[in-house]
């Protein structure tokens, strides 16, 4: 299956895997997938280079983050708006009132 769509650009000097701190510079695909049940992903996969990947799974109310390590942190946004951030077996609320929004800009900008 071929992405939808294809974003290419310089590699940055810092490498900020993490997309709560903001992407870096990379080459981004966008995927997009409809599950059985009628759910839709948008999959966004970050290649720096040197073999360092990290992937972004955007659902309606949740993001999975994925690193280049295998880790995961998974945001999860509540009907408040509120979101909280899981990083293996620790949650956190966040503090930030804006978190989701900057979250999606991050994902994704440049598309």
């Amino acid at each position: 299956m071929k992405p939808i769509v294809e974003f290419r650009c310089l590699m940055n000097t810092k490498f900020k895997p993490n997309i709560q701190n903001g992407i870096a510079r990379c080459d981004k695909t966008l995927n997009e997938y409809v599950t059985k049940n009628g759910n839709k992903i948008r999959e966004v996969l970050c290649d720096y280079g040197n073999g360092i990947c990290t992937k972004s799974e955007v659902f309606e109310n949740k993001i999975v983050n994925t690193l280049t390590d295998a880790s995961t942190i998974v945001y999860h946004r509540n009907h408040f708006g509120d979101v909280l951030i899981q990083e293996g077996t620790t949650a956190t609320l966040s503090k930030k009132p804006n978190l989701w929004k900057d979250l999606i800009s991050n994902i994704f900008k440049g598309f």
